[in-house]
């Protein structure tokens, strides 16, 4: 699988479930979850940085952070 669509469909993933709004309480968690999980299986096996992963999380929760640039 191409690094690129990993890296885009990781963001799709995360960015739609934080801004789904779909729990009362933890949406960033579920898609720090999600995106965490998707790394996990994903064929290219990568392993995120806890502090930076939760850090870009609230990022894209707040619009600090666009989906573009969470995938690069």
């Amino acid at each position: 699988m191409c690094r690129a669509k990993t890296d885009a469909t990781l963001a799709a993933y995360a960015f739609g479930i934080t801004w789904a709004r779909a729990f009362v309480d933890g949406n960033k968690r579920t898609g720090f979850v999600a995106a965490v999980t998707f790394l996990r299986l994903s064929p290219e096996n990568l392993c995120p940085y806890l502090k930076k992963g939760v850090r870009m999380m609230e990022d894209l929760a707040s619009s600090a952070m666009a989906e573009e640039s969470f995938a690069s």
